[in-house]
């Protein structure tokens, strides 16, 4: 598949609008990041995972979780990049390019070139959604009874696979 490549222009001032009609200068900060979207094979994810670079621990559920999605053919192309600084390390997003290698799938991601090591201390800090905010998006009632009662359901279910091995 074709890499698209939309590199971002870096900006010298924007203006904001004031309450009194005039416009507002402020510097625009940060470094100027190439973004396109890849095809990242098992090798290049490797080579990415290779050059290290100061991530969180690994995440082995999480990885073999996105491992399972791939391999099942259920991954997404979302929008959610992998980050490279300058130098090529990553720094966000080894958890699924750990998930690309074991699951020995390519797969398409955003790729943002040129992250900042001060972009670091913000990046992926936010609350992940969990089931009970995919319930009460798609209109569901009772987002955190469902959300409970389908991961007790999930229990079960493993519990009695387990001893049914």
């Amino acid at each position: 598949m074709p890499t698209t490549r939309r590199p971002t222009r870096p900006r010298t001032s924007r203006t904001t609008p004031r309450a009194n009609g005039k416009q507002a200068s402020s510097p625009a900060s940060g470094p100027d990041l190439d973004l396109e979207i890849v095809t990242i094979t098992p090798e290049l994810a490797q080579e990415w995972l290779d050059r290290g670079g100061n991530n969180r621990k690994v995440t082995r559920r999480r990885i073999e979780a996105m491992t399972a999605a791939i391999q099942r053919g259920e991954w997404q192309l979302t929008g959610e990049a992998i980050k490279l600084d300058d130098e090529g390390r990553v720094r966000d997003g080894q958890n699924r390019l750990h998930a690309i290698v074991q699951a020995g799938i390519p797969v398409r991601s955003v790729v943002a070139r040129g992250v900042s090591e001060d972009a670091f201390d913000v990046m992926d800090t936010g609350r992940s959604r969990n089931a009970a905010d995919v319930l009460h998006i798609h209109g569901f009632p009772s987002q955190n009874a469902l959300a409970a009662a389908a991961r007790g359901l999930m229990f079960i279910n493993g519990a009695s696979s387990t001893l049914s091995s």
